[in-house]
């Protein structure tokens, strides 16, 4: 029997509601990247990737191989967050600033990009600048080289033993 005042959902939105309302679900089902070979493709998590996501912690250190894919995992983490999670607050950094608009661009921003319009209208932007990109529920998502004075909820530093 419905709840007084609830709308009747049709079923399947009520499961694509409860989908949306898991983060991991959301990281394996709404972003695409872009690959090694320039091709555009829905983003799933690699066995390394997976691997990370089941054991995160709130300080984590890996220590890999070149190309596992964590800073394309990073951006999609941070990103996800940023939309979903009210006042959260994301920093990644890199070594130069030609890497960061890199990482920027093309993980960050096409990953925003390529969401359905009805996703995006959930929690918009309000803000967009070269780096940064700031959501209506107070959150962002900044790629930088250096971030100082301020406190973030996410911090991913790429290539930190060249920094």
């Amino acid at each position: 029997m419905p709840t007084m005042g609830a709308p009747d959902l049709p079923p399947a939105l009520v499961e694509q509601l409860e989908d949306l309302a898991d983060p991991m679900w959301r990281l394996r089902n709404l972003y695409w990247i872009i690959d090694d070979n320039a091709k555009e493709l829905q983003f799933v998590p690699n066995p390394e990737q997976e691997q990370f996501l089941g054991s995160m912690w709130f300080y984590n250190l890996i220590l890999k191989a070149r190309q596992l894919g964590f800073t394309s995992l990073m951006a999609i983490f941070g990103l996800d967050q940023a939309m979903w999670v009210p006042n959260y607050r994301v920093v990644m950094i890199a070594e130069t600033e030609e890497k960061a608009k890199k990482i920027f661009d093309t993980k960050v921003v096409y990953a925003w990009e390529k969401l359905p319009q009805w996703i995006k209208d959930i929690n918009p932007l309000v803000r967009k600048t070269a780096s940064r990109m700031e959501f209506s529920n107070g959150a962002f998502i900044e790629v930088t080289v250096s971030a100082r004075s301020g406190t973030c909820d996410l911090l991913h530093i790429s290539e930190f033993g060249k920094i």
